[in-house]
């Protein structure tokens, strides 16, 4: 095969890969624009998830915050075994479900700070992303009838000679 032959068949290949890009071309759209709402449904989703944690939390904390038995606790009473490990259980869960709470927060700032603002980037940036792809592909398309000239003319020059 001599290096026109070669020549050609890389021409024909990027010829016919132009055409069918071109042909797919408002399926790729299509599914672009499929994906883009799954993703801004993904973080509406997300967006959802975080405000019931905070919501959830803040619930929590409100309620640990009133221990049950304090009006019990605020008295004196005599100090006995069965009251003491009493109030030394009650303080446990007290403490047990300040920490819940304050997971469940933090949880919900890590949804906000993690995956909704990189969902929302993506949205944000994509616009400019898909403007580069659309001027790529129309230069393209403006291109393909000069190439297949171009590839006529070789063939014609290939099959002379």
């Amino acid at each position: 095969m001599s290096m026109a032959d070669v020549e050609l068949v890389n021409q024909e290949a990027t010829s016919k890969f132009a055409e069918e890009l071109l042909a797919a071309f408002p399926a790729l759209v299509t599914k672009t624009e499929v994906g883009l709402q799954v993703v801004k449904d993904l973080a509406e989703f997300y967006r959802n998830r975080a405000k019931i944690e905070d919501e959830y939390a803040k619930k929590l904390a409100a309620l640990y915050k009133s221990p049950p038995g304090a009006g019990f606790f605020s008295k004196d009473p005599a100090v006995t075994k069965e009251y003491k490990s009493l109030k030394e259980s009650i303080l446990a869960i007290l403490e047990k479900g300040n920490k819940i709470s304050n997971s469940h927060q933090e949880f919900s700032n890590k949804i906000n700070n993690d995956i909704c603002k990189s969902l929302d980037n993506w949205v944000r940036t994509r616009p400019t992303n898909e403007q580069r792809f659309l001027e790529k592909a129309k230069s393209t398309s403006k291109q393909l009838p000069m190439l297949r000239l171009m590839l006529s003319s070789i063939k014609l020059n290939t099959r002379s000679s």
